[in-house]
């Protein structure tokens, strides 16, 4: 018995913990999208289907004649003549066998019963492809919801981790009579408000991890810094939306019903007036007796009384009721897809406006909190608690940051729906909104820990302080160390603004060069020569300049030919050089790469001082199983480029392509192309970390002129990325850099983005 109970309980522990076992860690989003065809409600409605085909192709086999046999056993004890007293006995077997050809009413419900099965079988269609788009959808949805919850769980431990310092503290003043008790209670109840968040923030989590399971039909593990969550992008004007409602798997099919339905109606004429014509044969043994055979030609026809006397088909009648019905359900399928796709682009009006405001207050409250973290490192009084006060104000505007940007990406995701509908081509891109990919250096959790704090972006900068935060330091509870002690700002940002300071003189360094992703700036006349003096006075001499499709269609006419010749002429009189940048990964595969040759071929007539390509193999699916590969593919397709033009020809790539086996292969290759530049992409806040990789990098390939890139993308993490720091103190570190790298075989350094670097305060 004990033997049995033991192994009850291994049993039950091992059911309780096979999720955990089974549970993968969340993949990028992208990565999961083409799970969705295991998701078990897709599944379930392919099931649906097969069965539907399967009755469709029983269906088609019922039409034509239909095979009938017989067989009849008799005894007969009749008079030998109709006056004669004396009988025959004898038995009889007859057999009977044919043909029996439906006609009339019996005709057209088999007729019927096929199209009712053509019927089901394209409802069942549909009803698969609804389900994978709305799964597709809700996937997507459920994803951005974990990555922005997951940032509002970082501000909120980071303002629940000085918790039992601030209790200890507030009941400290209350003893001494500094602070009321009402007014303690009030500055927990804010830590019970953030943990009832932590909380919630748990439960929405979990939430979407079920939709994804639903979507997906596996278990999945958070991770703790899920990938963002780029979607297929970007996305078209709103009114051209309308145009793709008939695309969509619940309309497109909406004329087919129709014409199914008309058909039934058109066949449905005295359905009960069956008939049916038979061609048989019989044979036939009496016992005792011999035997005979015959032919026959019947013809049955039955109806039921009722409906020949009566006035009207009532199958007609239904069926036409029916075709109208079908009408009516498409009407209002339509309508409610419309009202949808409205809904969601005034939901996403309302979540930019709701972004807008929210990072405007977002800056009130970051600068509440830097004035008042000052002000308590500096001054007596009740200035913790006014410390405290904004503390939690910037926590809660923060949230309601997140909340509106979760709400953004979650119009935007719906839009996806109907902007590119199953069956249509998808973009080659995968992007954030604009919104959700801005940098953003007051939206940090470390904020609400000990740290040094900038001078305000709202004011006049000091010129010696501001380039002194290169590095934040590491944060630290407000309450373990006196925020004295947080960085070299605190004490001097208390002094006076206006003080007179000198001015230091500002590192030497080489004109930089920034990729450009989004030429529309630069393409508008009315703000492309503002664009440029801002490119050109933030000591920027070299563009890297990328067009979406419909620019590049566009310059195909003559005002947008126009317009860039416009944009160029106006860099070079700035002495900016332009050089066209083309990056699709796609393009390095031999199927591929004639899209990118017939491209190069189309821009040959605008005056781009050279071509500078982006082509990251490990961005293709499945490239890390294939590295070798896809780098040969990469040489040959420079080749091929470098054969196409002969502009300067410039590549950026990973530092691992030029490493190890992979460099082996690359570096030769490029070499032999005669590049004019190679930009490696180290991107790490890890200065010396940068210098030892490329300097390794350099010493691998001396005969290739190196550039190095770094980024100051406010989506990469503070480990990869700048935008955390102000832009004096970055270019102070990218002094740092070029000093310790420059030779006759650098080439200077890449900023990754142009856009990104305008947004990072001054």
């Amino acid at each position: 018995m004990r033997g049995s109970v033991l192994a009850l309980l291994a049993v039950l522990m091992a059911f309780a913990l096979a999720p955990a076992v089974l549970a993968e860690p969340l993949p990028a989003l992208e990565a999961l999208e083409p799970l969705v065809g295991e998701g078990p409600e897709l599944l379930a409605a392919l099931a649906a289907l097969e069965r539907d085909e399967q009755l469709r192709a029983l269906q088609e086999e019922r039409q034509g004649p239909e095979v009938f046999g017989g067989l009849t056993y008799g005894y007969s004890d009749e008079p030998v003549t109709e006056t004669s007293e004396e009988t025959l006995s004898y038995r009889k077997v007859t057999a009977r066998a044919g043909l029996a050809f439906p006609l009339l009413g019996s005709w057209n419900r088999r007729k019927i019963d096929l199209l009712q099965a053509e019927r089901e079988v394209l409802e069942g269609r549909v009803q698969a492809e609804v389900v994978a788009s709305r799964n597709v959808t809700a996937l997507r949805k459920a994803y951005g919801l974990i990555v922005f919850e997951g940032k509002r769980r970082a501000f909120l431990e980071a303002f629940l981790d000085d918790e039992i310092s601030v209790e200890a503290l507030l009941a400290e003043r209350v003893r001494k009579g500094f602070l009321l008790e009402a007014d303690r209670l009030e500055f927990l109840s804010a830590f019970d408000m953030a943990r009832r968040d932590l909380a919630g923030v748990k439960w929405r989590q979990i939430e979407a991890l079920q939709a994804i399971r639903l979507a997906t039909g596996r278990s999945w593990d958070i991770p703790e810094e899920p990938a963002l969550p780029l979607l297929p992008g970007p996305l078209p004007d709103g009114e051209t939306f309308l145009e793709s409602v008939g695309s969509l798997a619940e309309t497109r099919h909406l004329d087919d019903f129709i014409a199914l339905r008309r058909a039934i109606a058109e066949k449905s004429d005295r359905l009960d007036r069956q008939a049916f014509l038979e061609l048989g044969v019989t044979v036939g043994r009496d016992f005792p007796g011999s035997t005979g055979t015959g032919v026959y030609l019947g013809l049955v026809v039955r109806e039921p009384f009722g409906t020949l006397t009566a006035s009207q088909d009532r199958d007609r009648l239904a069926a036409l009721a029916d075709l109208e019905r079908e009408r009516r359900a498409g009407l209002v399928t339509r309508i409610r897809l419309e009202g949808e796709l409205m809904e969601a682009l005034v939901l996403r009006e309302y979540a930019l406006a709701a972004v807008a405001a929210a990072r405007r207050r977002l800056d009130a409250a970051w600068e509440a909190l830097r004035v008042t973290s000052l002000r308590h490192e500096g001054l007596a009084g009740d200035t913790f608690e006014k410390y405290q006060q904004s503390r939690y104000a910037y926590l809660r505007v923060a949230l309601d940051c997140l909340e509106a940007q979760a709400l953004l990406f979650q119009t935007e995701a719906e839009l996806v729906r109907f902007a590119f509908p199953p069956g249509g081509p998808l973009p080659k891109r995968r992007l954030l909104h604009e919104e959700l990919s801005k940098g953003e250096a007051r939206l940090d959790p470390s904020w609400l820990k000990a740290r040094a704090f900038p001078e305000s972006p709202f004011l006049k900068p000091d010129p010696l302080e501001g380039p002194a935060l290169a590095v934040p330091p590491e944060p630290a509870s407000a309450l373990s160390r006196p925020l004295a002690a947080a960085g070299p700002l605190s004490g001097a940002a208390v002094k006076p603004l206006l003080a007179t300071k000198p001015v230091p003189e500002a590192p030497k360094q080489a004109p930089l060069a920034a990729y450009v992703w989004d030429a529309r700036p630069f393409l508008d006349s009315s703000r492309r020569a503002e664009e440029l003096d801002a490119f050109r006075d933030g000591g920027f001499r070299r563009m890297l300049l990328s067009f979406r499709g419909d620019q590049i269609a566009s310059f195909r006419s003559e005002g947008g030919r126009k317009s860039l010749l416009a944009l160029l002429e106006a860099a070079r009189r700035r002495s900016i050089d332009v050089d066209l940048l083309l990056g699709d990964p796609a393009w390095i595969l031999p199927e591929s790469r004639q899209e990118l040759m017939a491209l190069i071929d189309e821009m040959a007539s605008f005056p781009f001082r050279g071509l500078h390509l982006d082509l990251e193999p490990d961005s293709l699916p499945g490239a890390s199983g294939r590295r070798l590969k896809l780098a040969g593919e990469l040489v040959r397709t420079i080749e091929l480029v470098r054969a196409r033009t002969d502009r300067p020809l410039s590549l950026s790539v990973h530092p691992r392509e030029l490493e190890g086996d992979l460099g082996a292969l690359v570096g030769p290759g490029l070499t032999r192309a005669g590049l004019e530049e190679v930009a490696v992409m180290i991107y790490s806040t890890d200065a010396e970390a940068v210098i030892a990789r490329f300097s390794r990098l350099r010493d691998a390939h001396p005969a290739l002129v190196l550039a190095l890139a770094q980024s100051v993308e406010a989506v990469l993490s503070p480990r990869e990325s700048y935008a955390h720091l102000t832009r004096g103190a970055f270019r102070n570190r990218l002094a740092y850099l070029e000093e310790s790298l420059r030779s006759e075989n650098f080439g200077g350094i890449i900023v990754q983005a142009w856009k990104d670097y305008r947004e990072m305060m001054p």
